[in-house]
């Protein structure tokens, strides 16, 4: 905001002075992440090597830098510990990867909770994201099969 403020006195003849005023609002960390969908979903055929890549998450923050910057993180809780263990998460792009070879017999679904947090680590945003790992039924049928699906 741009403005003029004014100072006169109460004499005769009256002085006065003017002066510009000039207010700038600066931004703080109040505006929390948030996710660009309420569930990811993930398809990954089982028996792939570690290292492979099942998705990615994203996220977006409303302040300006540089608190618009935040990291992503896997969190779990009681039996989901193992689950998110079976998974990484690049902690600048939110690209997911296995951190092991997924077989579909032993387990069929993953739920993870999901977290990104800024520097800061005041505000948090959560979203959960399902992972299926898909039955290997026919090779010949995945050739064409994209890595992963959203």
């Amino acid at each position: 905001m741009t403005g003029q403020v004014r100072v006169r006195d109460c004499g005769t003849p009256s002085m006065k002075s003017l002066a510009d005023v000039i207010v700038n609002v600066v931004d703080v960390n109040d505006e929390p992440p948030r996710f660009t969908a309420s569930v990811f979903r993930f398809v990954v055929v089982e028996n792939q090597p570690a290292g492979t890549e099942v998705g990615h998450v994203t996220a977006a923050d409303s302040d300006r830098p540089p608190f618009d910057h935040f990291r992503y993180a896997l969190m779990a809780t009681g039996s989901s510990k193992s689950a998110a263990s079976a998974f990484r998460v690049d902690e600048l792009s939110g690209r997911i990867a296995t951190t092991r070879v997924l077989d579909h017999e032993h387990r069929a679904e993953y739920r993870l909770i999901y977290i990104h947090l800024y520097s800061s680590k005041k505000m948090k945003a959560l979203k959960k994201i399902k992972k299926n790992v898909t039955k290997l039924q026919k090779k010949n049928k995945l050739r064409n099969l994209n890595k992963y699906t959203t």
